[in-house]
C-alpha cells in the first residue's frame, strides 16, 4: 500500500474508532488486510513473469542455437550435393559458392550460394543456389523471384534448390521456373 493511501486509511480508521463505529472498522480492517494480500500477490506475480520471460528467452536463444545449427548443417550437405550433381552434368566450379546479397525492393535479400560455373564448351555463368531442408512450393515462388532479380543485375545462370524433403506441387513449379532440384 502506498505511503498516501495507507495515510488516508489511517485517518478514516481513527475517525471510526473515535466514533466508537467498531464495525466500520472492522470491514476498513478487512480491507487493508485483503490489499496489503493483493500486493504481496502482485509482487510475487511479478516475479514469476520475470522469471518466466528470462525463460523464454534463454529458450528462444537455444532454439536460435539449434537452428542456425541445423542450417549450418543443411547448407553443408546441399553444397556437396550440388557439386556432385554439376560435376555428373560436365559442370566446373569456377569459384567457391557464397552467400549473396541483393536488394530487391528496398529490401536485402540473400540467396544462399553464388559463384560461376565452366560448362563443357568452356562458357563461365553464375550459379545461384539455395538450401531448404523441405522445398515447398512458396520457397520455390522465392527463390525464383531473388534470383529473377540476380539474374538481371549478373546474368543469366544456372538455378538450383538443395532439400532433404521436395513436394511434388515445389517440384512442378521448379520446373516450370527452369529450377533445378537436388536432392540431398
Amino acid at each position: 500500500m502506498s505511503e498516501a493511501v495507507r495515510k488516508k486509511f489511517d485517518s478514516i480508521v481513527h475517525k471510526a474508532v473515535k466514533r466508537g463505529d467498531y464495525g466500520r472498522y472492522m470491514i476498513l480492517r478487512e480491507v487493508a488486510e485483503t490489499s496489503a494480500n493483493n500486493v504481496s500477490a502482485i509482487a510475487e506475480l511479478r516475479q514469476v513473469l520475470e522469471g518466466e520471460v528470462r525463460l523464454r528467452e534463454r529458450l528462444a536463444r537455444n532454439v536460435g542455437g539449434i537452428s542456425d545449427t541445423l542450417g549450418a548443417i543443411v547448407e553443408r550437405d546441399a553444397r556437396e550435393a550440388i557439386l556432385r550433381w554439376l560435376s555428373s552434368k560436365g559442370l566446373t566450379l569456377d569459384d567457391d559458392l557464397a552467400p549473396l546479397r541483393i536488394v530487391i525492393g528496398g529490401k536485402v535479400r540473400e540467396i544462399d550460394m553464388h559463384g560461376y560455373v565452366i560448362d563443357t564448351a568452356g562458357v563461365r555463368k553464375p550459379i545461384y543456389a539455395e538450401a531448404k531442408a523441405r522445398i515447398r512450393l512458396e520457397k520455390v515462388r522465392q527463390f525464383a523471384e531473388i534470383v529473377e532479380e540476380a539474374e538481371r543485375q549478373l546474368g543469366k545462370g544456372l538455378k538450383i534448390l538443395a532439400g532433404y524433403v521436395v513436394y511434388r506441387d515445389a517440384l512442378e513449379e521448379a520446373q516450370k521456373r527452369g529450377v533445378v532440384v537436388v536432392r540431398i
